[in-house]
């Protein structure tokens, strides 16, 4: 494709930018190998695939980053601001120097995601944070490409997946991707690749919280859905059977506010509750044993 000539950001205000192209971008994650890293695509292959996909000039697609940088300095900012949120952050068990990978699903991958957020802070810590979630990936999909994450040499991988097991598939049959004991096993999986084949210690957080109830029906006759209870026996089976796992919702409350417009997703005050149920897991997790 040929690329409109570069410009300015004041001649191109945010509100020019279609708010469902906006939603499309933010929804792929757009850090430099969140959407395509198993592929291993280089960023600027990555750019070009992504203005063909999505119409955006080079230049849009800057804005679009910048913009969402930009919000998550914001947030990072306001979150620590707070005394409180400020002194989980803290005694989160990461220390200078170490590299801490994020494998989580669409919630995760989001360009304001609660991970993105957290980068934001611990970036200023002397700790490095890198998102390789991918939004739709299955458990079972995350073990085929899991080297990926291995090579990178993390000191912590933090997973954050189950949910798409539990999806349902089909308006009218609604095929459940996985049985929670498949789910279980590669999960267990991913933790005994990472002990064996890298120094990480990992941290599981599974699934996600409830999706809301009043949008299950409409997500049904779209054809890919979720059910309540399957969300819930899936995180509560995931802490009982895996060591380290912690239940997000233990210092989370989930209200109107928390998710957007198909009650699966959070809003941005929903990704900031969700960070600070994160970090509070994080602290009573025990320090890597390098770092001790």
């Amino acid at each position: 494709m040929t690329n409109s000539p570069q410009s300015t950001s004041s001649d191109l205000p945010s509100d020019a930018i279609p708010p469902v192209i906006a939603g499309l971008v933010a929804a792929a994650g757009l850090n430099p190998g969140v959407l395509l890293e198993h592929l291993g695509v280089p960023g600027p292959v990555e750019d070009l695939m992504l203005t063909s996909t999505l119409g955006l000039s080079l230049h849009q697609l800057e804005t679009l980053r910048e913009e969402f940088r930009k919000e998550n300095e914001k947030s990072a900012e306001e979150l620590m601001a707070d005394p409180k949120f400020a002194a989980l952050i803290e005694n989160l068990p990461f220390t200078r120097g170490d590299r801490v990978v994020i494998v989580g699903d669409s919630i995760t991958a989001v360009a304001t995601s609660w991970a993105n957020i957290l980068g934001v802070i611990l970036q200023h810590r002397g700790i490095e944070l890198i998102n390789r979630a991918v939004s739709g990936r299955s458990s079972t999909e995350t073990i085929a490409v899991f080297d990926k994450t291995l090579a990178l040499n993390p000191d912590w991988i933090v997973l954050m997946i189950g949910a798409n097991d539990v999806r349902r598939h089909g308006a009218v049959a609604g095929v459940r991707l996985l049985s929670l004991d498949e789910s279980i096993r590669n999960i267990k999986e991913l933790c005994r690749m990472a002990s064996e084949e890298s120094h990480a210690r990992v941290v599981v957080i599974p699934s996600h919280p409830p999706i809301d109830p009043s949008k299950v029906e409409e997500n049904r006759s779209a054809g890919t859905f979720w059910l309540v209870e399957e969300v819930e026996s899936a995180r509560q089976a995931v802490v009982a059977a895996v060591p380290d796992a912690f239940d997000v919702m233990t210092h989370l409350t989930v209200d109107s506010s928390y998710w957007g417009p198909d009650g699966v997703h959070p809003t941005a005050a929903g990704q900031r509750k969700l960070l600070r149920s994160i970090a509070n897991g994080l602290t009573s997790t025990s320090p890597h044993p390098s770092n001790q």
